[in-house]
């Protein structure tokens, strides 16, 4: 059990961030930043309810166990639905979804709104404590960094007991998670330890 607590910080200056956390150890620490979302529009307006009214026709793809892993039995499952039947799903127990869950329920894990909906990129702001490594400049710009970015920002919701199992992000790149409504445990491993624990083991290259 070699488990370390990770530190909750506030007011992190970006020369702290750098230090005590991306090249920390020469690898990297996490960190949990607790004002990191100050005045995003995003924390008082969003909702499952909001989602469905404003943009309830978006396509959205969930799955129950990504990322995928090829030859597995069962195989992982994924659907396409609108964004408005997934909510429905959400909400109602009985929906008709439930009868298809196999140990883990749909998540919602692809939607990326950024690209068509600049409304909801005025809602979210840029991490303060550390400079993007994709340049994405004011979140209403146009242009190909911006782009990229919108196409590498996603919206992640789903019902509790929701999974995604142990895998690489894309790119390999680093990550910053904002958690805007609920909670997520995160089980986090450093990239020291990436030859022992087989994260991309048997997924599809799409998937590491």
């Amino acid at each position: 059990h070699n488990e370390i607590q990770i530190p909750r910080r506030a007011e992190l200056h970006p020369q702290d961030a750098l230090r005590d956390h991306c090249l920390a150890q020469g690898e990297g620490l996490p960190v949990v930043v607790t004002d990191a979302t100050h005045g995003w529009k995003c924390r008082r307006l969003w909702s499952i309810e909001y989602f469905a009214k404003k943009y309830g026709e978006d396509e959205l793809i969930a799955n129950d166990k990504a990322p995928l892993r090829q030859g597995e039995q069962p195989p992982m499952q994924t659907i396409r639905l609108k964004l408005k039947e997934y909510v429905d799903y959400l909400k109602d127990p009985h929906h008709h979804l439930t009868k298809r869950e196999t140990g883990a329920p749909f998540y919602g894990n692809s939607w990326n709104p950024f690209v068509d909906h600049a409304q909801m990129r005025k809602q979210i702001g840029c991490m303060y404590f550390i400079p993007d490594s994709v340049n994405r400049g004011d979140v209403i710009e146009d242009g190909d960094d911006a782009s990229f970015s919108r196409q590498l920002t996603k919206v992640f919701f789903g019902p509790p007991n929701t999974i995604t199992r142990l895998h690489y992000d894309t790119y390999n790149l680093h990550a910053w998670l904002t958690q805007v409504k609920g909670t997520k445990f995160f089980i986090l491993f450093p990239p020291s330890q990436a030859h022992l624990i087989h994260a991309g083991e048997d997924c599809a290259p799409s998937q590491t």
